[in-house]
């Protein structure tokens, strides 16, 4: 079924909900339709995750996978992630010889008090990772790599869980998948 099918509002999803609610788009417009989809979407995603450990969900409307991939820069800890994803689930890095790394989460609190920069103050093969949150997460590689021993060219690798691909309108009668940013 699709969402929105003016030539075919039998196969149309917003056109079931007006028969359901006996209106049509005077009394329940088309932007308030797909926020409530897109709200009901949301929640529904939410129990679907939360029912089963096992099962990795990810919206079909995606056209890629929940991975991000990125270049690291010799010597920089520091990589801006979007903060579009719900958990990060894993983080890797890709040594010399091309072998991909998992990565620990650490956290200060667990350094009882000693900072992560002092804690790490070498450069060389990242073996922990820490996240900042914000509008803009970072990601924040220990110890800051080097070339001696990673794969900078699209050597770091984040897998993310992330919500539902939300419906926008672009006007009053057209609906698409909203596109968000998926980059690391």
């Amino acid at each position: 079924m699709e969402l929105y099918n003016t030539t075919l509002p039998h196969k149309s999803l917003i056109h079931e909900i007006w028969a359901l609610c006996d209106t049509d788009v005077n009394g329940y417009p088309l932007k308030d339709v797909i926020r409530r989809i897109n709200a009901s979407s949301e929640e529904l995603a939410a129990l679907i995750m939360n029912a089963d450990g096992t099962w990795e969900f990810d919206d079909s409307n995606y056209t890629d996978l929940p991975v991000g991939t990125g270049t690291l820069i010799e010597g920089q800890s520091q990589y801006p992630f979007a903060s579009q994803y719900l958990t990060i689930e894993r983080i890797k890095v890709k040594d010399k010889n091309g072998e991909w790394s998992i990565l620990a989460p650490i956290s200060e609190t667990e350094l009882g008090g000693e900072a992560i920069e002092e804690y790490f103050s070498a450069t060389g093969m990242p073996t922990h990772y820490d996240i900042l949150g914000g509008t803009k997460a970072i990601i924040k590689l220990y110890p800051a790599p080097t070339s001696t021993s990673v794969t900078l060219a699209s050597g770091l690798k984040v897998h993310f869980k992330r919500t539902i691909k939300v419906f926008t309108m672009s006007n009053s009668t057209t609906i698409t998948s909203g596109e968000e940013d998926d980059e690391p």
